[in-house]
């Protein structure tokens, strides 16, 4: 026995019939609420014309749910005599499925591999669904990864590109075929510190690296303090050769104003802060 989903259609189709002296015109078919005793019964829709081909599909009907119906075929040759009839063996009408409207419940959330920039988040769905987590320095969060879409019950989120010995606070997603969405509370980590040494530099430097190798990290400038200043460089003549503006700390690239590589030698620099703090130095250009 098939079942269909549908109560206002039923379908069939047939293995074709033969007639060695005047072929097949045409076939009948009808549906019933029985298989008719091997007449047909027709009492949801009477005999039919199909034409010579050997599959229908009859709409408008009226099916009741949890009800089986028999679709009963018959031929006809060319001088107009018919088959026996042959019936189905029942299509029963199911009810319709239920519409899914829970999101999935999300459990046992934790964060494990936890090092210096990376850490896995795992958790457990009730029912199959995807993969995703928002996380970031604060509740805000602000990242998440790519959303997995293969629908799984037990999830693994790798988050990478993290600061060594910081808090990240995340959140799982987890949708599930329907829609529905589940998302879990906050939580936090910190992640490792980094095994190499932090070089602290004194506040009494005021350009750093000195000297300065052409075409490696730019120069920094900065006084104690300053939240924004300016930075002028100069030939030991005088000559202004870049002036640049910042926050806490103004980067030089070695380049002029004009974008190109300045000559190795002595230059003078000279720091001013917002708050008219100004300091004066020399720094070393090598190649």
């Amino acid at each position: 026995m098939d079942t269909v989903a549908f109560t206002t259609e039923l379908s069939a189709n047939w293995d074709a019939g033969t007639d060695d002296e005047s072929g097949i015109a045409r076939y009948w078919y009808a549906i019933g609420t029985s298989p008719g005793s091997g007449l047909g019964a027709s009492d949801m829709k009477p005999w039919t014309d199909n034409g010579q081909a050997t599959a229908m599909i009859s709409v408008g009907l009226t099916l009741a749910q949890n009800a089986t119906y028999y679709v009963s075929v018959k031929s006809e040759n060319g001088v107009g005599l018919q088959s026996s009839t042959t019936s189905s063996n029942g299509q029963l009408v199911l009810p319709p499925s239920a519409v899914d409207t829970s999101s999935p419940v999300i459990t046992g959330v934790t964060a494990r591999n936890i090092a210096v920039t990376s850490a896995t988040v795992s958790w457990v769905t009730d029912e199959p669904a995807t993969t995703l987590v928002e996380y970031g320095p604060t509740a805000s969060y602000g990242s998440r990864t790519t959303e997995n879409v293969l629908l799984v019950t037990g999830h693994n989120a790798s988050l990478a590109g993290l600061s060594a010995n910081s808090v990240y606070h995340y959140r799982v997603i987890s949708r599930d075929p329907a829609g529905n969405q589940g998302v879990s509370g906050d939580y936090s980590f910190t992640t490792l510190r980094s095994s190499a040494p932090v070089l602290e530099i004194s506040k009494n430097v005021h350009a750093y690296p000195n000297p300065f190798v052409t075409g490696s990290k730019p120069v920094k400038f900065r006084l104690a303090g300053m939240a924004k200043g300016e930075v002028g460089i100069y030939t030991v003549s005088g000559r202004l050769v870049r002036k640049l503006t910042g926050g806490e700390e103004i980067e030089w690239d070695g380049r002029n104003e004009a974008g190109e590589k300045t000559n190795r030698g002595i230059y003078i620099y000279k720091i001013t802060s917002n708050d008219g703090d100004v300091v004066t130095g020399r720094l070393v250009l090598t190649k």
